[in-house]
């Protein structure tokens, strides 16, 4: 069975690729600032219908590893 795509779900074709991220969420009354970077990756699923995201970050001191 194929399946037509939508003209909006081609549009997830501009998350697609490698992404350097950084910067900070704002403190707050209670909280101080807290800076963030890392790597995004975005690819398309077989058959273009879903994306996997994969996410390597660092928030404050806390890191998001990888699923392997």
């Amino acid at each position: 069975m194929t399946k037509n795509k939508s003209i909006e779900h081609t549009h997830l074709s501009k998350f697609v690729g490698k992404w350097q991220t950084e910067g900070c969420i704002l403190p707050t009354d209670t909280d101080p600032e807290i800076k963030f970077t890392g790597t995004d990756v975005y690819e398309w699923l077989p058959g273009e219908f879903f994306l996997l995201h994969k996410v390597d970050v660092m928030i404050g001191k806390d890191q998001t590893k990888p699923l392997k």
